[in-house]
């Protein structure tokens, strides 16, 4: 991915934004959104197979505290069995970022989460006590150095074919 991406997060249809005039819901916003504004795309494979949605995005400004933020991307995906399924995210990505690449970071979570699941499996990165923070980011720390080796050493092993 081409454009520099420094953070895209889920974003609740409550939360408020702006594109012209009083700021309004996310979920608004979405709804008003022309049929020409949505694309299809697949953007990743599941474990059930290509994972396709619609997917739309705008420039909007983002509202804090009921007071305008930052220009940032809205980006929804639409399921394709049930339109009225939606998932909005808001990404601080440059203005020049295509709706695609947007689509792939967004659709990046599954994928991180997976890896959290196996690191808690394989090298306790959940099995902490811990009274302060140093003590929990070193344990969190060689928990991920630890699943890395691991990751490491099972990609060695499969080019052997072993």
């Amino acid at each position: 991915m081409e454009e520099a991406i420094e953070e895209t997060g889920a974003s609740s249809c409550t939360n408020t934004c702006q594109v012209a005039g009083d700021p309004t819901t996310v979920a608004r916003l979405v709804a008003a959104w022309p049929e020409t504004q949505w694309q299809r795309l697949t953007v990743a494979v599941g474990e059930k197979g290509p994972r396709t949605y619609d997917w739309a995005c705008a420039r909007v400004v983002e509202h804090r505290d009921g007071a305008p933020g930052p220009e940032v991307w809205l980006l929804a995906r639409r399921s394709l069995s049930t339109p009225t399924d939606l998932a909005s995210y808001l990404s601080n990505a440059p203005p020049e970022t295509s709706v695609r690449t947007l689509a792939q970071v967004a659709s990046s979570r599954h994928a991180i989460e997976q890896v959290f699941e196996e690191a808690k499996g394989e090298t306790g990165l959940d099995e902490y006590e811990v009274r302060y923070w140093h003590s929990w980011h070193r344990h969190i720390t060689l928990s991920m150095m630890a699943h890395t080796w691991l990751v490491s050493c099972r990609c060695k092993a499969a080019e052997k074919g072993g």
